[in-house]
């Protein structure tokens, strides 16, 4: 006898029940923080940029440093990723995105004090770590638990915010 097309196996049933759940709070929740991070990542990428010519006379460093600390962040990003994707598998993704916001917000505001270019690669590489955990936790919690009718267009608005974020970076530094 066929099987109706109606009918589904119950894993597929309970995959759809929750792809289909009207969108709530929660889902909000974790888009609005992943937005956020995005914007960060992108802000704090650009900003390097504006910021490495002005700073490299005041703290004394040529153009191997400036390169170094151009790249830091890259480099930190590429571990980043690597480590929390696998790390995320044994913690919790909700549980290292938190860490992850922290050591963001932390190693950003240390740079204010920063006075070697040694102090400044480190911290940008930790920041690059955080924006490689960003990158590997954030869109996957938005897969995992926005529904299938926004999940699309809300995964291709993070790459809209990061790009509003290194935008941003130039526009705030050119007030300035």
């Amino acid at each position: 006898m066929p099987q109706s097309k109606t009918s589904s196996s119950p894993s597929e049933a309970g995959a759809t029940a929750f792809d289909d759940v009207p969108l709530n709070r929660f889902h909000l929740r974790i888009t609005a923080l992943t937005f956020c991070a995005n914007y960060s990542d992108g802000y704090e990428l650009g900003i390097i940029s504006i910021a490495l010519p002005l700073i490299a006379s005041q703290l004394g460093f040529g153009t191997v440093w400036e390169g170094l600390l151009g790249a830091s962040a890259l480099i930190g990003i590429f571990l980043g990723s690597i480590v929390v994707g696998w790390a995320a598998d044994k913690i919790g993704r909700q549980r290292l995105y938190t860490v992850d916001f922290l050591l963001i917000a932390v190693a950003s505001a240390a740079e204010f004090f920063v006075t070697s270019p040694t102090q400044l690669f480190i911290l940008r590489l930790l920041i690059g770590i955080g924006i490689g955990a960003d990158y590997a936790l954030g869109p996957t919690l938005v897969a995992e638990f926005v529904p299938r009718k926004y999940r699309g267009g809300l995964l291709a608005s993070l790459t809209v915010l990061w790009t509003v974020g290194y935008v941003a970076a130039f526009s705030s530094a050119t007030r300035s």
